[in-house]
C-alpha cells in the first residue's frame, strides 16, 4: 500500500499548450492521410503564421483549423493563394468564429467564391477581435458584396478591408456607400479591379460626406469616368478624414481633373492623389499642380501622374516649390512646352469654362490642351508660340530647296548662277519698300516669298533646258537609229538583187545545155541516115 501511495504521489509531466497543438494537428493530418506543413512545425510559437502558395486545398485548412481553434498566440494569419475554396473556408469558420487572437487575415486568392463569401460574412458577425481582412482575387460576384457591407453596417472592429480584384459592380458599391454613412470603424476600402461604373462611383461619393473616418479609399482600374470626378469634388470639400485618394487608371480627361483641382482648393486633409493612367494631357497636369501649390491650406504630399506626360515647365515648378511646400511628384515622359506656362494656363481655363465642366462628350473632351497653336517637342529650345514655328518651318524649307536648286545650277554653268543672282537681287529691290513699311515682320514675310518666287523661276528654267537637251538626245538618237535601219534596209536589197541575178544566171545555163544535147542529138541521127 505505501508504494501504492507513492507511485500517486509522483508529480506528472505538464503538456505545453504549444505541444499539444502540435500533437492535434499531427494526429489530425494522419487521420486525412495528408502531409503536415513543416512550417507550421518548425515555429508553432510564432506570432506571423506565413503559408503563402502552398496549394494546401480544403482538407489541409481541416487541418490547420484544429490547432487554430485553441491557439492563443498567433495574430497574423495569411494563406495567400493556396486554393482553399468554399469547401475549406467552411472548415476555417468555426476556427475563427472563436479565435480571440487572430487579427489580421489574409485569404487572398483563393477561389473562395459565393459559398465562401457567406462563409466569411458569419465570421464577420460573430468575431470581435478581427482587425484587418484581405479577401481579393476570390471571384466574388456583386451580390456577395452583401455580406461584407452588412458587417460594416453593424459596426464591427474590422478597420481595414480589402476586396480588390474581384467582379463586384455599382450594386456592391450602393450597398458600401450606405453601410459607410454610418460607420466610424472603418480606415481603409480597397475596391481597385473591379467593376465599378460611375453610378457606383457617385454612390460611394455621397457615403463619404457623412463618413468621419474612412482614411484611404481606392478605385483604381474601374470606371470612374467624370461623372464620378464630379462627385468627388462636392465630397472632398466637405470632407475631413479621407488622406488617400486612388482613382488611376478611371477614364478620366481634362475636364474630370479639373474637378478634382476644385474639390481639392478646399480640401485641407487629402494628402495623396492617384490619378496616373488616365486619358490626361500636360496642360491639365499643369492646371492641377498649380491649383495644389497656390492654395494655402492644401495638405497634399504626393501627386501621382504614372505615365502622363508632363511639361518640363511643371516640374521645375514643383522644385522651385520644394522648400515652401515640399511635393513628391510621379509622372511619366516630360516635354517641352513651347508656349509660356502663363499663356498655356490661361488658354487652358478659358478653354475648360467654354466646354464646361462634363458638359461635353469623351470624343470632344480628349483633345483638350493639345490645340493647333500649342506645340510640344522633348528636342526643341524655342519657346515661341505656334504662328511663329509656323513661320520658322516655311523658312527652313525655303532654304533647304534653295540648297538644293545651287547644286543643279552649279551643274548647269556658272553663267546662269550669275543670271539667277540679278534675278534675285532685283526680287528683292522690288519688295523693299512695301516690307519696310510693315516692321521687321512683314520684312522676313517679303524675303521669305521674295526667294521663294525666284526659286520657282529658277526651277523652271532648269526644269526646261534639261527637258530640251532630252529631246534633243532624242531626236538624234532617233536620227541615228533611222539612219543605220536604212543602210541595213540597203544592204539587204542589194544582197537579194544579187541572189536573184544569180538564180537567174544559174537557169540560164542550164537551158544552153540542154540545147546543145539536143542539136547533137540530130548530127548523129542525120550521120546514121
Amino acid at each position: 500500500m505505501d508504494d501504492d501511495l507513492e507511485l500517486d504521489d509522483k508529480p506528472r509531466k505538464k503538456l505545453a499548450i504549444l505541444d499539444i497543438q502540435v500533437e492535434l494537428y499531427r494526429r489530425k493530418c494522419q487521420q486525412l492521410n495528408i502531409t503536415p506543413i513543416g512550417v507550421f512545425l518548425r515555429s508553432p510559437t510564432s506570432p506571423h503564421l506565413i503559408i503563402r502558395h502552398y496549394s494546401l486545398g480544403p482538407r489541409d485548412a481541416l487541418a490547420l483549423s484544429v490547432p487554430l481553434t485553441i491557439s492563443s498566440h498567433v495574430s497574423h494569419l495569411n494563406l495567400e493563394g493556396n486554393g482553399i475554396g468554399g469547401e475549406g473556408m467552411r472548415y476555417l469558420e468555426s476556427c475563427l468564429q472563436e479565435s480571440c487572437s487572430i487579427t489580421h487575415l489574409d485569404l487572398s486568392h483563393n477561389c473562395l467564391g459565393s459559398q465562401g463569401a457567406a462563409a466569411m460574412g458569419r465570421v464577420l458577425m460573430e468575431n470581435r477581435v478581427l482587425q484587418s481582412l484581405s479577401l481579393a482575387g476570390n471571384e466574388f460576384k456583386d451580390t456577395d458584396a452583401v455580406h461584407f457591407s452588412q458587417a460594416v453596417l453593424d459596426k464591427r472592429p474590422l478597420r481595414e478591408l480589402d476586396l480588390s480584384h474581384n467582379q463586384l459592380g455599382d450594386m456592391a458599391a450602393s450597398l458600401f456607400a450606405e453601410a459607410l454613412v454610418n460607420n466610424d470603424v472603418l480606415e481603409m476600402l480597397d475596391l481597385s479591379w473591379n467593376h465599378i461604373r460611375p453610378h457606383g462611383a457617385v454612390a460611394i461619393m455621397n457615403g463619404l460626406k457623412e463618413n468621419v473616418c474612412l482614411k484611404q479609399l481606392s478605385l483604381g482600374r474601374n470606371g470612374v469616368g467624370e461623372a464620378g470626378c464630379r462627385a468627388a469634388e462636392d465630397m472632398l470639400q466637405v470632407n475631413c478624414t479621407l488622406r488617400e485618394l486612388d482613382v488611376s487608371a478611371n477614364r478620366i480627361l481634362d475636364t474630370g481633373l479639373m474637378a478634382l483641382a476644385k474639390g481639392l482648393s478646399q480640401n485641407e486633409t487629402l494628402a495623396v492623389l492617384k490619378v496616373g493612367d488616365n486619358l490626361v494631357t500636360g496642360a491639365g497636369a499643369q492646371a492641377l499642380v498649380d491649383v495644389i501649390l497656390q492654395c494655402d491650406n492644401s495638405n497634399m504630399q504626393v501627386l501621382d501622374l504614372t505615365n502622363v506626360n508632363v511639361f518640363d515647365t511643371m516640374v521645375d515648378q514643383v522644385k522651385e516649390h520644394a522648400q515652401l511646400r515640399p511635393l513628391r511628384l510621379v509622372h511619366g515622359t516630360v516635354s517641352r512646352c513651347i508656349v509660356p506656362r502663363d499663356e498655356l494656363e490661361r488658354r487652358f481655363k478659358e478653354e475648360i469654362v467654354a466646354k464646361g465642366v462634363g458638359q461635353t462628350e469623351d470624343s470632344d473632351l480628349y483633345d483638350i490642351g493639345v490645340r493647333n497653336d500649342v506645340i510640344v517637342t522633348q528636342d526643341s529650345q524655342d519657346t515661341r508660340e505656334g504662328g511663329e514655328t509656323g513661320k520658322e518651318e516655311e523658312e527652313r524649307a525655303g532654304h533647304t530647296t534653295q540648297n538644293g536648286e545651287d547644286k543643279k545650277t552649279e551643274d548647269a554653268g556658272e553663267e546662269k548662277n550669275e543670271e539667277d543672282e540679278q534675278k534675285v537681287g532685283e526680287g528683292n529691290v522690288g519688295e523693299e519698300r512695301p516690307a519696310k513699311e510693315q516692321g521687321d515682320s512683314g520684312e522676313e514675310g517679303g524675303k521669305t516669298t521674295e526667294i521663294t518666287e525666284d526659286e520657282e523661276v529658277e526651277t523652271t528654267e532648269i526644269t526646261e533646258e534639261e527637258h530640251e537637251k532630252n529631246t534633243e538626245i532624242t531626236e538624234d538618237e532617233e536620227g541615228r537609229t533611222t539612219e543605220i535601219t536604212e543602210e541595213e534596209e540597203g544592204k539587204t536589197t542589194e544582197i537579194t538583187e544579187e541572189e536573184e541575178e544569180e538564180k537567174n544566171t544559174e537557169k540560164e545555163g542550164g537551158g544552153s545545155d540542154t540545147e546543145t544535147a539536143e542539136n547533137e542529138e540530130d548530127t548523129e541521127q542525120q550521120l546514121e541516115e
